[in-house]
């Protein structure tokens, strides 16, 4: 059952391992269940919160597509903890079939699967769900660096499907950063100012409204890190209680 207690900083669901509880020397561990781009915005927002950034988004092609979102320095999750399920939204032409069952998600046309399938025959490498993923990026990346046209047309494709998106995001939150992460922030060289440049002019607002889209500080380890502060959260909530396993 659920604990019905999240965790201030982030919300997270939490529940009890079954098997513990009333009677045991030492009060049993409480699991945390968060997705990746949530926990990514966490660990970002640490990164620069110290610079008086109270909102910002983060945006992750890592799985699918999703977004972490923090507004006054807060991570939101929604009623059901949905919140930031953009990449099944239809934003660009497309008939690719989705993993949640539909066509045309956004993620279909911008996720990791697609800039595969753009920049390689299925029988590539990099194509492999075997090989570790982030060699196949970058084997990508070192195809990109050396002019290679069709991973240059790749990764051009997804800044220009990115960037419709990426341009909805600041028109409805209007963030102070748009953190760019995933394959996204590890393909940053090649993204960054086509999308930046297309952003400002789709963005309603003069000057994007004051956003600013940056690429991730912590690459691909932003979900583990962001995991690892939620773990802490009960730590730095009460010591005392922590340290005694009351937590």
């Amino acid at each position: 059952m659920w604990s019905g207690t999240p965790p201030t900083s982030a919300g997270a669901r939490s529940r009890r391992w079954p098997g513990c509880g009333a009677g045991s020397a030492r009060a049993p561990p409480e699991l945390h269940l968060e997705n990746d781009a949530k926990l990514a915005a966490l660990a970002e927002y640490v990164q620069v919160c110290a610079d008086h950034v109270r909102d910002l988004v983060f945006v992750t092609g890592q799985t699918g597509v999703g977004v972490g979102i923090v507004v006054g320095g807060r991570l939101v999750r929604g009623t059901g903890g949905y919140a930031g399920e953009v990449g099944h939204l239809r934003l660009v032409p497309s008939d690719e079939p989705c993993a949640c069952g539909r066509r045309g998600c956004w993620e279909t046309t911008v996720g990791r699967d697609a800039l595969l399938r753009y920049a390689a025959d299925p029988g590539d490498p990099v194509c492999d769900p075997t090989i570790d993923l982030g060699h196949r990026l970058a084997v990508l990346r070192e195809r990109a660096r050396a002019g290679d046209p069709r991973t240059l047309a790749a990764l051009g494709r997804i800044a220009g499907q990115l960037a419709p998106g990426l341009a909805l995001l600041a028109d409805i939150l209007n963030p102070r950063l748009l953190v760019l992460g995933g394959h996204f922030g590890f393909f940053g060289e090649y993204l960054i100012e086509p999308v930046t440049r297309q952003v400002h002019e789709l963005v309603m607002a003069p000057d994007t409204g004051g956003c600013e889209i940056v690429l991730s500080r912590l690459g691909l380890t932003g979900t583990a890190r962001g995991g690892a502060l939620l773990a802490l959260d009960a730590v730095y909530q009460d010591p005392t209680a922590a340290m005694a396993g009351t937590a």
